[in-house]
């Protein structure tokens, strides 16, 4: 989990968020190539009635490191409840062919997705697989269940040797933030391609179904307020983005904000609401896939779409972390110069009506390494805070 450093530190230590969530494990390559789909374990909780609604999907991206724990990191869904439907106890209907009653926004189809960073068949996938298998199996005794239609696990398929994390090596290792980068851009390309690609071969040709927005909720994105989920689709709803997320609102960068990387300063955390529609957010997801073997995918993918996104703006080309960029790289690994292609992107798509598509959220919070007591809650607007240190005191 990314933590705030000192100034030396700081950008090899931004978050760096990996999505996923559900009860389907699948399996998908980089777009144009081939790919594989596993419906050996599949389960499906609830079929869609409609694809007339709105879909989004919240993904739990986890890895091995927390597997063990991840039914524990929904305890706080409970507490506060994520929509006013959860309050509500719906009154029995009868069940007719395949269909069954939506107890979510009637507006709004939810799907929770768990996201496994490796594969959920390796002989060292025990605690992913039954702490999925788990959530699955008691998804109805949960209180919180009620706002969503369907719950799915996935896996994004990286090998143990790859699925790395390490902020340490910031600076000297291409590699040290490739398991989340490559969970990211695996789990979008998944959930794009879900329901039209899968979905309709298992109902036997249910029609084409797309989500409109995905939901980044890393398992240290705590709740602090119920009917969050609403609050958050409310928000996205106003006007149009791209990305729907906070910048860092801690403590860590206090004395030499300023002195940062403007890119650093005000990216957008990776947890966030991404439009899958959005055409910006389409090149950005494009961008990322071709900078997987230069030295750019060394840099983490919320930041690096800041960095893209102010090189367009400002015309600013960002520096890769000290003692990467070393003499003798090859043409691969050398970064090549997009200034005016991501300029051309921004100018058409970066502001709409006079406001940024990047638009910063009231309901989630980016408090990375920060303290926060009790009283410091009452006095938030936020409904979601991304890892901070809760002190009781």
């Amino acid at each position: 989990m990314t933590t705030p450093g000192d100034k030396n530190k700081a950008p090899g230590l931004v978050a760096c968020i990996a999505l996923t969530t559900a009860l389907y494990v699948i399996y998908q390559q980089a777009p144009g190539s081939a790919s594989t789909i596993s419906t050996s374990i599949i389960t499906a909780i609830k079929p869609s009635r409609t694809n007339t609604k709105k879909r989004v999907a919240i993904l739990r991206p986890f890895s091995p490191r927390r597997a063990s724990i991840l039914p524990q990191t929904f305890d706080s869904w409970n507490d506060y409840l994520p929509c006013q439907n959860a309050n509500e106890i719906p009154e029995p209907q009868p069940i007719t062919g395949r269909d069954m009653p939506s107890q979510s926004n009637s507006n709004i189809q939810y799907d929770l997705f768990l996201s496994y960073s490796q594969s959920y068949n390796a002989s060292d996938a025990t605690d992913a697989d039954q702490s999925t298998q788990y959530l699955i199996d008691n998804f109805h005794s949960f209180q919180w269940s009620k706002c969503f239609d369907n719950i799915y696990r996935i896996e994004t398929g990286i090998s143990a040797e790859e699925d790395l994390y390490l902020p340490s090596e910031a600076s000297t290792n291409p590699m040290w933030v490739h398991g989340p980068n490559q969970q990211f851009l695996q789990s979008m390309n998944i959930i794009q391609k879900f329901h039209s690609s899968f979905m309709s071969r298992v109902r036997g040709g249910g029609g084409h179904y797309d989500y409109d927005y995905v939901v980044v909720m890393e398992s240290d994105v705590l709740t602090i307020k119920s009917n969050w989920l609403d609050d958050l689709m409310e928000e996205a709803e106003q006007r149009d983005f791209c990305m729907l997320g906070s910048k860092y609102a801690g403590q860590a960068w206090d004395g030499f904000r300023s002195s940062l990387p403007l890119a650093l300063q005000h990216h957008l955390n990776g947890n966030a609401v991404y439009n899958l529609h959005h055409p910006l957010f389409e090149f950005l997801l494009k961008q990322l896939w071709r900078e997987r073997d230069t030295l750019y995918h060394a840099v983490p993918y919320d930041y690096r779409i800041s960095q893209i996104l102010v090189e367009g703006f400002l015309g600013v080309k960002p520096e890769l972390p000290g003692g990467l960029l070393v003499d003798g790289a090859s043409d691969a690994e050398a970064p090549r110069s997009q200034t005016e292609e991501f300029r051309k992107v921004w100018n058409r798509y970066g502001i709409v009506d006079g406001e940024a598509t990047m638009r910063e959220s009231e309901v989630i919070r980016n408090y990375v390494g920060s303290p926060l007591l009790p009283r410091h809650l009452k006095n938030l607007n936020a409904s979601l805070i991304h890892g901070a240190i809760f002190w009781l005191g």
